[in-house]
Protein backbone atom coordinates (compact mmCIF):
# COMPACT_ATOMS: atom_id res chain seq x y z
CA UNK A 1 0.00 0.00 0.00
CA UNK A 2 2.80 2.28 0.61
CA UNK A 3 4.36 1.96 -2.50
CA UNK A 4 0.91 2.35 -4.40
CA UNK A 5 0.26 5.48 -2.07
CA UNK A 6 3.75 7.32 -3.25
CA UNK A 7 3.33 6.30 -7.33
CA UNK A 8 0.08 7.42 -7.26
CA UNK A 9 1.26 10.92 -5.84
CA UNK A 10 3.81 10.88 -8.60
CA UNK A 11 6.76 9.73 -7.13
CA UNK A 12 9.02 6.87 -8.97
CA UNK A 13 9.43 3.99 -7.12
CA UNK A 14 11.69 0.75 -6.91
CA UNK A 15 10.39 -2.14 -4.71
CA UNK A 16 12.94 -4.79 -3.12
CA UNK A 17 11.59 -7.83 -0.97
CA UNK A 18 14.11 -8.28 0.50
CA UNK A 19 17.39 -6.89 1.77
CA UNK A 20 20.28 -8.03 -1.26
CA UNK A 21 17.28 -6.84 -3.64
CA UNK A 22 17.62 -3.41 -2.28
CA UNK A 23 21.41 -3.28 -2.29
CA UNK A 24 21.42 -4.17 -5.89
CA UNK A 25 18.54 -0.68 -5.95
CA UNK A 26 20.75 1.22 -4.20
CA UNK A 27 23.87 0.78 -6.52
CA UNK A 28 21.82 1.61 -9.39
CA UNK A 29 20.44 5.14 -7.53
CA UNK A 30 20.70 7.38 -6.33
CA UNK A 31 17.73 7.96 -4.71
CA UNK A 32 15.81 10.82 -2.54
CA UNK A 33 13.92 9.00 0.33
CA UNK A 34 14.89 5.26 0.91
CA UNK A 35 11.74 3.30 3.22
CA UNK A 36 12.64 0.25 4.65
CA UNK A 37 11.10 -2.30 6.53
CA UNK A 38 12.76 -3.26 9.84
CA UNK A 39 12.15 -6.76 9.38
CA UNK A 40 13.30 -8.19 5.84
CA UNK A 41 13.40 -11.63 5.36
CA UNK A 42 17.77 -11.94 5.73
CA UNK A 43 18.10 -9.12 7.91
CA UNK A 44 16.77 -6.48 9.94
CA UNK A 45 16.24 -2.89 7.70
CA UNK A 46 18.99 -1.08 10.14
CA UNK A 47 21.63 -3.44 9.32
CA UNK A 48 20.71 -3.49 5.27
CA UNK A 49 20.90 0.22 5.89
CA UNK A 50 24.11 0.64 7.27
CA UNK A 51 25.77 -1.86 4.69
CA UNK A 52 24.73 0.51 2.38
CA UNK A 53 25.97 3.85 4.09
CA UNK A 54 29.48 2.11 4.18
CA UNK A 55 29.77 1.49 0.82
CA UNK A 56 28.48 4.57 -0.27
CA UNK A 57 25.11 4.21 -1.39
CA UNK A 58 22.81 6.05 0.13
CA UNK A 59 24.70 9.45 -1.08
CA UNK A 60 22.62 12.30 0.36
CA UNK A 61 18.97 10.39 0.44
CA UNK A 62 16.91 10.50 3.51
CA UNK A 63 16.27 7.18 5.33
CA UNK A 64 13.16 6.22 6.71
CA UNK A 65 12.26 2.44 8.76
CA UNK A 66 9.21 1.16 9.45
CA UNK A 67 8.97 -1.06 12.39
CA UNK A 68 6.26 -2.01 14.93
CA UNK A 69 9.04 -1.80 17.45
CA UNK A 70 9.16 0.91 19.99
CA UNK A 71 13.02 1.50 19.56
CA UNK A 72 15.06 -0.92 17.63
CA UNK A 73 18.54 -2.20 19.23
CA UNK A 74 19.83 -1.18 16.16
CA UNK A 75 17.98 1.42 14.62
CA UNK A 76 19.85 4.89 16.05
CA UNK A 77 20.53 7.33 14.03
CA UNK A 78 17.26 6.74 11.69
CA UNK A 79 14.08 8.42 11.48
CA UNK A 80 11.56 5.92 12.41
CA UNK A 81 7.77 5.33 11.11
CA UNK A 82 6.10 3.62 13.37
CA UNK A 83 3.39 0.34 12.56
CA UNK A 84 0.24 0.69 12.03
CA UNK A 85 1.30 3.56 9.26
CA UNK A 86 -0.64 6.15 8.61
CA UNK A 87 -0.93 6.94 5.22
CA UNK A 88 -1.78 10.50 5.27
CA UNK A 89 1.19 11.71 7.95
CA UNK A 90 3.80 8.85 5.66
CA UNK A 91 2.81 11.06 2.73
CA UNK A 92 3.03 14.03 4.28
CA UNK A 93 6.63 13.00 5.70
CA UNK A 94 8.08 12.27 2.72
CA UNK A 95 7.04 15.45 1.12
CA UNK A 96 8.82 17.52 3.67
CA UNK A 97 12.21 15.39 3.05
CA UNK A 98 11.65 16.25 -0.23
CA UNK A 99 10.69 19.80 -0.37
CA UNK A 100 13.15 20.50 1.85
CA UNK A 101 15.72 18.92 -0.66
CA UNK A 102 14.88 21.73 -2.66
CA UNK A 103 13.75 18.78 -5.32
CA UNK A 104 10.33 18.95 -7.19
CA UNK A 105 7.51 18.39 -4.86
CA UNK A 106 4.95 15.48 -6.14
CA UNK A 107 1.55 16.56 -5.97
CA UNK A 108 -1.99 14.47 -6.31
CA UNK A 109 -2.77 13.53 -10.18
CA UNK A 110 -5.31 16.66 -11.05
CA UNK A 111 -8.45 16.17 -13.48
CA UNK A 112 -8.71 18.84 -16.00
CA UNK A 113 -10.86 20.84 -13.78
CA UNK A 114 -8.50 20.89 -11.19
CA UNK A 115 -9.98 18.50 -8.93
CA UNK A 116 -9.07 15.42 -7.92
CA UNK A 117 -8.24 12.64 -10.65
CA UNK A 118 -11.56 10.44 -11.20
CA UNK A 119 -11.38 7.36 -8.99
CA UNK A 120 -11.55 4.06 -11.48
CA UNK A 121 -13.05 0.93 -9.20
CA UNK A 122 -14.04 -2.46 -10.29
CA UNK A 123 -14.32 -5.16 -7.52
CA UNK A 124 -14.75 -8.42 -9.13
CA UNK A 125 -17.15 -11.38 -8.05
CA UNK A 126 -18.36 -14.58 -8.43
CA UNK A 127 -21.40 -15.64 -8.28
CA UNK A 128 -22.78 -17.60 -5.54
CA UNK A 129 -19.82 -16.74 -3.46
CA UNK A 130 -20.93 -16.02 0.27
CA UNK A 131 -17.32 -14.07 0.29
CA UNK A 132 -18.58 -12.47 -3.05
CA UNK A 133 -21.53 -11.15 -1.56
CA UNK A 134 -19.98 -9.92 1.35
CA UNK A 135 -17.84 -7.94 -0.18
CA UNK A 136 -20.06 -6.34 -2.14
CA UNK A 137 -21.99 -5.28 0.90
CA UNK A 138 -19.04 -4.17 2.57
CA UNK A 139 -17.79 -2.09 -0.39
CA UNK A 140 -21.31 -0.45 -0.55
CA UNK A 141 -21.47 0.56 2.96
CA UNK A 142 -17.67 2.00 2.89
CA UNK A 143 -18.69 4.21 -0.72
CA UNK A 144 -21.62 5.88 1.40
CA UNK A 145 -18.93 7.70 3.11
CA UNK A 146 -17.75 9.20 -0.22
CA UNK A 147 -20.94 9.99 -1.50
CA UNK A 148 -20.51 12.96 -4.56
CA UNK A 149 -16.71 12.14 -4.54
CA UNK A 150 -14.94 11.63 -8.64
CA UNK A 151 -15.06 8.36 -8.11
CA UNK A 152 -16.79 5.36 -10.73
CA UNK A 153 -17.28 2.07 -9.36
CA UNK A 154 -18.44 -1.35 -11.06
CA UNK A 155 -18.82 -4.91 -9.95
CA UNK A 156 -18.06 -7.68 -12.90
CA UNK A 157 -18.48 -11.11 -12.51
CA UNK A 158 -15.65 -13.20 -13.76
CA UNK A 159 -17.85 -15.82 -15.26
CA UNK A 160 -19.58 -13.37 -17.12
CA UNK A 161 -16.51 -11.20 -18.28
CA UNK A 162 -13.64 -13.42 -17.83
CA UNK A 163 -10.84 -11.13 -20.50
CA UNK A 164 -11.60 -8.18 -18.44
CA UNK A 165 -10.92 -10.01 -15.43
CA UNK A 166 -7.63 -11.43 -16.87
CA UNK A 167 -6.66 -7.73 -18.29
CA UNK A 168 -6.53 -6.63 -14.55
CA UNK A 169 -4.67 -9.54 -14.01
CA UNK A 170 -7.31 -11.22 -11.48
CA UNK A 171 -7.01 -15.26 -10.34
CA UNK A 172 -9.18 -14.90 -6.89
CA UNK A 173 -12.32 -13.49 -5.98
CA UNK A 174 -13.67 -11.27 -4.54
CA UNK A 175 -11.10 -8.67 -6.02
CA UNK A 176 -11.09 -5.24 -5.93
CA UNK A 177 -8.73 -3.28 -8.35
CA UNK A 178 -8.19 0.04 -8.28
CA UNK A 179 -7.89 1.16 -12.00
CA UNK A 180 -6.85 4.82 -11.69
CA UNK A 181 -5.58 6.74 -11.39
CA UNK A 182 -1.58 5.86 -11.75
CA UNK A 183 -0.39 2.17 -11.65
CA UNK A 184 -3.38 -0.39 -10.03
CA UNK A 185 -3.49 -1.41 -7.13
CA UNK A 186 -4.79 -5.18 -5.96
CA UNK A 187 -7.16 -5.14 -2.84
CA UNK A 188 -8.07 -9.28 -2.25
CA UNK A 189 -10.72 -10.50 0.31
CA UNK A 190 -14.45 -9.69 1.57
CA UNK A 191 -13.26 -6.06 2.14
CA UNK A 192 -14.68 -6.33 6.09
CA UNK A 193 -11.85 -4.00 6.94
CA UNK A 194 -12.81 -0.93 5.50
CA UNK A 195 -9.82 0.98 6.45
CA UNK A 196 -7.81 -0.70 3.60
CA UNK A 197 -10.29 0.43 1.22
CA UNK A 198 -10.73 4.10 2.70
CA UNK A 199 -6.39 4.38 2.91
CA UNK A 200 -6.76 3.10 -1.07
CA UNK A 201 -9.43 6.34 -1.96
CA UNK A 202 -7.33 8.86 -0.01
CA UNK A 203 -4.36 8.09 -1.48
CA UNK A 204 -6.34 8.62 -4.71
CA UNK A 205 -6.68 12.21 -3.42
CA UNK A 206 -10.48 11.82 -2.48
CA UNK A 207 -12.12 12.47 0.95
CA UNK A 208 -15.24 11.16 3.27
CA UNK A 209 -18.37 13.13 3.11
CA UNK A 210 -19.01 12.36 6.01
Amino acid sequence: MMAVALQTHGYSVAEAADAEEALRHLQRGPFDVVLSDYELPDKTGATMLREASRAGLLGDATVLIVTAHTQPDDADGFEIIRKPVNLDRLMSQVERVVGASGKVRAVPPLSADGGAAACDLVLYVSAGSAASVKARRSMDLTLRTFAGAPLHYAVCDVGEEPAKAEEDQVVFTPTLVKRSPGPRAWVLGDLSDAAVVIDLLKICGLKPST
